[in-house]
């Protein structure tokens, strides 16, 4: 007899798994033999089996005969209480009840068979409802035989002692005593495992509650316990492991069998991966490491024979593997590293390595499976949209997708999938990136792209213009009062019309000047000559005729609405407008007439810079002033100047209507 630890578990690659990883995962066994699920997932060291059926169909299995058997995966940050990474699950109806959230108080999937189970039915008085039984015969190569286990139950907590008691048990027949004993027990009890012996009032400390939880739908879990059990090495034995509905055939119940657990202690392998603990080799991705075991340490070397048989050639398809593995004295266990090369097809070959274990006078076999890494690429364009959109895509050009990654992600409803949409109805503009991962999780494809929203849309706005002026309208020029609609698209491409109500002013404004004169009359009047009722002198006037008695530059202001109009003119003084100087002063006669030498300045000359400065015979500054309203007494030092005495004087002038003149002359002390 030979033992297939098929450790390469290759329905991976083929079926699709829930996408839900923050749940315990299950896979259907339809389209697979018992066999190949047991040896795929259950059998461990030391046990070798044969004579594999489940529900009495040892051939393929249908979706409805696989419906209660198949396969779990578990993520123990995700389900701690199991505390198992993968295994078989065998349940009352469909596995997928199993899978979680916690949503219904009595979820049960219901299938249909004919089955019977004697042994389960000896353990309760109610009627069984469509048992699920999976059987095989086994022989180990050591005296004792360990599994472990976790049972679930719709059942718990409501039915607990209220006669719909769901049974499960283990039952091993020693085929040569014909004698079965159910080892599913209660620890350290001759108890069956039942809903009614274990709950959160008896033996509460196996229980647990999963009621409301996030990752499994069964209300309540027992364990995991281990169910061990001595045997006679090398003597061929039964297994019965089933589970049933008892009194009604709703509220479903599920066993939970940890992967690799059915084993003994003896000559074994053990296969470690280092892609995301996929049981499979991946070309240029990881390597495979198989360890073989020997119970106990030897003082001589432990040489193993390999022989290599499969789809895959040693040496072609891998690189080269030895004949033989060889335990160090004093050792306990070796290890072997399985890679992938070269370029095949088909992408899938399995390896099978088959080993002497020199127990039993028989030999083991392993089988893994190699593949051919497919890489992975997706695209993405720059997407622009006028109308809101539901969903968002990235196109998966080559490989097969695994995992992936949305950077943003928050706006999104299912950000683990190439093909997700918005939780909000409209989006901003937004630069995506996408990371997606092969199924293996070997290599991984980058991009990013920009996502945006260009809506259509229907702008209308008021706007003035001034007479004579251009009013630009998204490259439009208008010039005169009136509606104006154009049409056009946005950047994104979206039709979208632009509506201008425009309105124009004109604003003027004149002044004419009377025909009076200022040197002959004295005043000129000035007529505001404007359209406009809203005008201004520069003076803050507002009358229409403006009279002015001074020269200077007069400005009339017009406004309508925004446009503004100005005139100005210039009234300049009289031409013979000129100083007084004087030539001679008698400031020591005090008779208060021609005391104090000053010029006379006209005030319409309106002067704007003046300097004047006296001189003695020698040159000598006796007096300067600024000041155009000076006058001098004559006196320096405090003290009169001397009869006859004649001064020079320099004035500088400059009026706002005439340049800058210098003016020199004499000036005598009487």
């Amino acid at each position: 007899m030979t033992k297939k630890a098929i450790l390469g578990l290759f329905f991976v690659v083929f079926c699709m798994v829930s996408p839900l990883w923050a749940q315990v995962q299950v896979t259907s066994s339809a389209g697979r033999t018992a066999e190949e699920v047991v040896n795929t997932m259950l059998v461990g060291n030391g046990v070798s089996v044969s004579n594999v059926k489940f529900n009495n169909i040892t051939t393929t299995l249908d979706a409805n005969s696989g419906a209660q058997l198949g396969f779990f995966t578990n993520n123990t940050n995700t389900f701690p209480t199991l505390g198992f990474s993968n295994g078989l699950i065998i349940a009352t109806g469909d596995i997928q009840n199993a899978l979680g959230p916690n949503y219904d108080d009595g979820s049960e999937i219901s299938v249909s068979n004919s089955m019977t189970c004697p042994e389960l039915q000896a353990l309760v008085s109610d009627e069984l409802y469509y048992p699920a039984v999976l059987e095989f015969d086994f022989l180990t190569t050591s005296d004792q035989v360990t599994f472990n286990y976790m049972f679930a139950s719709e059942e718990y907590p409501e039915f607990v002692g209220m006669g719909y008691n769901d049974v499960f048990g283990f039952f091993v027949t020693d085929l040569t005593t014909n004698q079965t004993t159910n080892v599913a027990r209660i620890p350290n009890t001759t108890l069956p495992v039942s809903i009614d012996n274990v709950n959160d009032m008896s033996y509460s400390q196996y229980y647990h509650d999963t009621y409301n939880s996030s990752y499994i739908q069964y209300d309540g879990c027992v364990g995991p316990l281990a169910a061990s059990f001595t045997v006679v090495p090398c003597r061929w034995y039964h297994i019965k492991l089933a589970v049933s509905n008892a009194g009604d055939d709703l509220y479903g119940s599920a066993v939970f069998l940890q992967g690799q657990s059915f084993s003994a202690n003896g000559t074994s392998t053990t296969v470690i991966y280092d892609v995301e603990s996929l049981p499979i080799v991946v070309q240029d991705c990881n390597t495979a490491t198989i360890t073989f075991n020997i119970p106990e340490a030897v003082s001589t070397p432990t040489v193993i024979p390999l022989t290599y048989s499969g789809t895959a050639v040693n040496g072609s398809d891998v690189q080269t593997l030895p004949s033989s593995v060889t335990i160090p004295a004093g050792q306990t266990s070796v290890t072997l590293n399985v890679v992938a090369i070269g370029s095949y097809t088909p992408d899938t070959l399995i390896l099978d390595i088959f080993y002497e274990s020199n127990v039993c006078e028989e030999g083991n076999t392993i089988s893994i499976m190699v593949c051919k890494n497919q890489g992975i690429e997706i695209s993405a364009q720059n997407v622009y949209f006028c109308e809101p959109v539901d969903s968002i895509h990235v196109q998966l050009v080559s490989g097969a997708c695994g995992e992936v990654e949305w950077s943003p992600s928050d706006m999104l409803t299912d950000p683990g999938s190439l093909n997700t949409g918005f939780n909000t109805e409209y989006l901003t503009p937004t630069t995506f990136t996408v990371t997606a991962h092969d199924i293996f999780h070997c290599t991984s494809s980058t991009v990013s792209f920009e996502y945006a929203h260009g809506a259509s849309f229907d702008d209308t706005i008021r706007a003035t213009i001034c007479d004579g002026a251009v009013y630009n309208h998204y490259g439009f020029n208008e010039t005169e009062s009136g509606t104006y609609t154009h049409y056009g698209q946005t950047a994104f491409g979206c039709d979208s019309s632009m509506t201008l109500i425009l309105e124009s002013f004109s604003a003027d404004a004149a002044i004419e000047v009377g025909g009076t004169d200022l040197c002959d009359d004295g005043y000129v009047e000035l007529t505001a000559v404007t359209s406009n009722a809203n005008f201004q002198w520069s003076n803050g006037s507002t009358d229409p005729v403006l009279t002015v008695t001074r020269p200077g530059n007069y400005v009339l202001d017009a406004s309508d609405g925004p446009c503004h109009a100005r005139d100005m003119v210039t009234i300049a003084p009289c031409p013979d407008e000129e100083i007084y100087i004087p030539n001679a002063i008698t400031p020591t006669n005090v008779d208060g007439i021609n005391d104090f030498f000053q010029v006379y300045i006209p005030s319409s000359l309106e002067i704007v810079e003046f300097e004047i400065s006296i001189y003695d015979r020698w040159g000598k500054l006796v007096f300067q002033s600024t000041d155009p309203n000076f006058r001098w007494n004559g006196k320096v030092k405090g003290k009169f100047l001397p009869s006859s005495t004649v001064l020079t004087y320099r004035i500088i002038l400059l009026s706002r209507w005439h340049p800058k003149k210098i003016y020199k002359g004499t000036l005598t002390i009487l």
